[in-house]
């Protein structure tokens, strides 16, 4: 399948009848959508992303490679948004929800500090990525590109990745917090993909299970 619309790369000359003839069907270029679990459409928060990608698949077009195609994972918590943004936003938090699985290093000066008060568009530390806390597996160059009072926009680089978009919104939803994932990530052995999307979105989910575990899942 590709991602290009049927629209595009067409000239006036040497177009068949045929060509000329179809109409443009709103329904077949919803088919090109990417399916995107635990949503209807696309968030549509950031300016001038195409309606048929998310902003993350989106962000990685102009990245070489051959990029994997992202997932997203969602899940409603019970809590006050403060509090909860405050943790979620931390590098405290990032831990928590990753424990025992995996632990993320980070100099003080920078785990002392929310994610949405951390600098953007520059390479901010390298993290050591331990299994199980204890094991170096990976080494990931954080950097922010996006940062609000309740969400950040990853575009991060590995060993294991040329590319590691993440984006993190937390939004009220009645009585709830809705927290939501974006990931894509670009492998630097392009035959791994399949295998490591596995993995990853085993870990986001371990995460969002923690979360519930902690604050009280919702409906």
């Amino acid at each position: 399948m590709t991602w290009q619309s049927s629209s595009h790369g067409r000239s006036s000359a040497g177009r068949s009848p045929r060509a000329w003839k179809r109409p443009a069907s709103t329904t077949r270029t919803s088919r090109l959508q990417p399916r995107v679990h635990g949503t209807d459409s696309p968030n549509k928060s950031l300016r001038g992303r195409s309606e048929r990608r998310t902003p993350i698949d989106d962000a990685l077009a102009v990245e070489r490679g051959s990029p994997v195609p992202g997932f997203t994972i969602q899940s409603k918590l019970k809590g006050d948004l403060e509090e909860i943004s405050t943790h979620l936003l931390s590098m405290d938090g990032v831990n928590d929800e990753l424990s025992p699985l995996v632990t993320m290093t980070a100099p003080s000066k920078w785990s002392k500090r929310r994610l949405t008060d951390w600098p953007v568009d520059a390479e901010l530390f390298v993290s050591t990525i331990l299994l199980f806390g204890l094991i170096p597996v990976d080494l990931h160059r954080f950097k922010l590109i996006d940062v609000s009072d309740y969400g950040f926009r990853e575009a991060s680089s590995s060993l294991t990745n040329k590319v590691w978009h993440h984006r993190r919104t937390i939004a009220p939803q009645g009585a709830y917090c809705l927290v939501r994932d974006e990931v894509a990530f670009v492998p630097r052995v392009s035959s791994l993909g399949a295998v490591m999307k596995r993995v990853y979105k085993m870990v986001f989910g371990h995460r969002h299970k923690r979360l519930g575990a902690k604050y009280g899942a919702g409906g």
